[in-house]
């Protein structure tokens, strides 16, 4: 389990409780999941009912970024509608507690599915052309699932994308100031903000954002020898808003696109799209170069690795940015 300071750490008796609160008596193994790097995730092992995955939000008061308060109910939220409106495959939820009243924190049980994270797959497979069509068409899919406002259900939405943008960099980088993380070249990067905050404007309609769509998080399962698109997880860092947000890892990946557009979805790989992608990417940069205050040991090794990566994309996205400003001109 990878190890941050956000991680609860149960005993097996209190896992054992939490289980039995959800209607699980029969639990005999907790194995801790080689999950993300903010909630606790274990697989329970029962004797006559299979594997469940149980997962634990941080304690209640921990420090957290601003949007990562009551992150859980987001992803219980895309849960229910991506199961409701499309064909993708997303984990049944068995229990959930929001109380406290059992541990200080929330957390729910849910099913383990079938199948294999496309991180663990060999190259060859991650790169599938068949794969990455399939992933645009369930992508699509996400997208077109509109939502009342734009921004994080947590917080409360907004009227525009370009107003929850704004609010949501604010946010980032109000925490990173709070949490004594100096930004590399914040100046540029409140300067690029401004420049190109117009483009959010494109963005008319809000619809459900994955915003985490890494090999981790995307389940395959293979079938007479072929790898096939089997499910999505882990929605919790999703938000109404701009589809670019989920192009960030397949921007290159012209199958993708394939599957994207056949599933009904014609958009154009133009110049307000690569900015608006760029934007994400920023936005992204900044939360990664922000989280390890509170997820990891202040200078320890994995802390000034994640913190030197961070900051190296945070300065390449304002690269590419000088790149696109010199384009037009």
């Amino acid at each position: 389990m990878i190890q941050s300071k956000t991680k609860l750490l149960p005993s097996n008796r209190e896992l054992a409780q939490m289980c039995s609160r959800a209607g699980i008596s029969d639990a005999q193994e907790f194995f801790p999941a080689d999950s993300g790097g903010f909630n606790s995730v274990y697989r329970v092992s029962t004797a006559a009912h299979g594997i469940f995955i149980l997962k634990m939000s941080p304690r209640y008061g921990a420090p957290v970024l601003t949007h990562e308060r009551n992150m859980m109910h987001t992803e219980l939220t895309a849960y229910d509608l991506i199961r409701s409106h499309t064909s993708i495959r997303v984990p049944r939820v068995i229990f959930s507690d929001f109380s406290g009243k059992c541990m200080p924190c929330d957390w729910f049980l849910m099913e383990e599915l079938e199948g294999c994270p496309l991180a663990q797959m060999p190259r060859d497979v991650r790169q599938s052309p068949d794969l990455m069509r399939a992933l645009g068409e369930a992508t699509a899919q996400l997208h077109a699932i509109l939502g009342e406002g734009f921004g994080y259900e947590q917080w409360g939405l907004r009227g525009s994308w370009r107003d929850a943008y704004l609010e949501m960099t604010h946010h980032i980088i109000a925490d990173a100031k709070r949490l004594g993380a100096e930004i590399p070249c914040v100046r540029e990067v409140r300067e690029t903000l401004r420049h190109f905050e117009r483009e959010l404007d494109a963005v008319k309609t809000p619809c459900l954002v994955h915003f985490d769509l890494r090999p981790e998080h995307i389940f395959v399962r293979q079938e007479a020898g072929a790898p096939l698109f089997s499910a999505v997880i882990d929605p919790d860092c999703a938000y109404w808003g701009d589809p670019a947000g989920d192009f960030l890892l397949f921007d290159q990946q012209s199958a993708f696109w394939e599957g994207y557009q056949a599933a009904g979805h014609a958009l154009e790989w133009n110049r307000n799209l690569q900015l608006r992608t760029l934007l994400m990417q920023l936005y992204l940069a900044l939360i990664h170069y922000t989280r390890v205050e509170v997820r990891l040991e202040k200078n320890s090794f994995l802390y000034r690795r994640e913190k030197w990566s961070a900051g190296h994309e945070i300065k390449r996205t304002l690269r590419l940015f000088r790149d696109c400003a010199k384009m037009k001109n």
